[in-house]
């Protein structure tokens, strides 16, 4: 949606320019993002891929660069789910352990928006010599409405 709105910004740049420039900076902002993140989660190189289910909607992969202390863990998931439902799930993070048996603890830490959060996890690995680990993340998502 973030780049149909980009797409909707460049065919009517003055309108946008002249009336709603901050919006429309916005608009261009946040789709850089989006396209950032969609670049980087669909280049595999330098992964090695550890899952992948056969539908290729789930797959996990690993990276470790040699002589360094940190393991990067990288898992990419497509859902069939309104948005509605995306959303629900955002704002209940606090309850993923309750139903998820790999989180050992999960918190919301802010809500900056109705679309974003801030939030707390620690998973359980079920391999070695990986044990719980903990990660802070900041995720938002663009209201184009």
């Amino acid at each position: 949606l973030m780049l149909q709105a980009r797409q909707l910004l460049q065919e009517n740049q003055d309108l946008f320019d002249d009336e709603y420039k901050e919006l429309a900076e916005r608009i261009r902002t946040q789709a850089g993002d989006a396209e950032a993140v969609i670049e980087e989660v669909a280049d595999d190189a330098g992964w090695e891929r550890s899952y992948q289910n056969n539908e290729e909607q789930f797959a996990t992969l690993y990276k470790h660069e040699r002589g360094e202390p940190v393991h990067s863990i990288k898992m990419r998931a497509v859902f069939n789910a309104s948005v509605p439902a995306v959303l629900s799930v955002l704002r209940e993070f606090d309850l993923t352990a309750t139903w998820n048996g790999h989180m050992k603890g999960a918190a919301q830490l802010s809500f900056p928006t109705p679309v974003s959060l801030q939030a707390y996890g620690a998973g359980f690995m079920p391999w070695g010599p990986f044990k719980t680990r903990d990660v802070v993340f900041n995720g938002y998502g663009v209201d184009v409405l």
